[in-house]
């Protein structure tokens, strides 16, 4: 029979992140009066995600400042390196 390998069965069980554990909890909880305020998105009170007008601002200076579409050269931006 080969001799098969078990790819990270060595590699232990990282502990339960704290900033994570914060989503669990309030998905847990049964009270509807609830805030979640982990990791995530502005949410409406429908759900859907709210873009905030700072957000929009940045975005739009941004797309003004844009010269071209090219992909950078694999040693990456000069200004970086």
């Amino acid at each position: 029979m080969p001799h098969t390998i078990v790819p990270f069965i060595s590699i232990k069980k990282a502990k339960k992140d704290a900033t994570f554990s914060i989503d669990e909890d309030f998905r847990n909880d049964s009270s509807d009066r609830k805030v979640n305020l982990s990791v995530g998105a502005y949410k409406s009170e429908e759900g859907k995600a709210v873009i905030l007008k700072s957000v929009k601002q940045a975005e739009q200076k941004v797309l003004e400042g844009e010269t071209n579409k090219d992909y950078l050269p694999m040693s990456g931006l000069k200004s970086f390196t």
